[in-house]
């Protein structure tokens, strides 16, 4: 334990200092925060799906507005800001507002991230 913090069974990083409530109400002492491998297949299941990879394929040859996008894959606007919203929330592309429109790129180390988010294995 360092800090009041150890690792739990399941490898979750335990903050015995902090109280935590639960949705349904129930309190505890012990906050637990997710692990790296939680993040890692965060960004997994964030690239796991074919219209996230058609966005990623797009941005990755520069930066492309929402309108394009919607354009180019022909979704619904809210489902289009879901995926982008995936995206973005796992590291993998960036915003860039310019009036009532969003361009958005690839983020810079969002290769990185992909290949850091790999079992060691499989890392070249």
């Amino acid at each position: 334990m360092i800090d009041g913090r150890h690792r739990g069974a399941h490898g979750f990083a335990i903050d015995e200092t902090a109280p935590t409530e639960y949705a349904c109400g129930v309190h505890t002492s012990t906050a637990i925060e997710p692990s790296g491998v939680t993040s890692r297949s965060e960004i997994l299941k964030a690239i796991a799906d074919p219209t996230r990879i058609e966005i990623l394929d797009m941005v990755s040859e520069g930066a492309c507005c929402n309108c394009e996008l919607q354009a180019h894959l022909d979704l619904a606007p809210n489902l289009l800001s879901y995926h982008l919203r995936v995206l973005r929330e796992a590291g993998l592309i960036v915003g860039a507002r310019r009036g009532r429109w969003i361009d958005y790129d690839l983020a810079p180390h969002a290769a990185a991230t992909v290949a850091a988010s790999l079992p060691s294995g499989l890392q070249t």
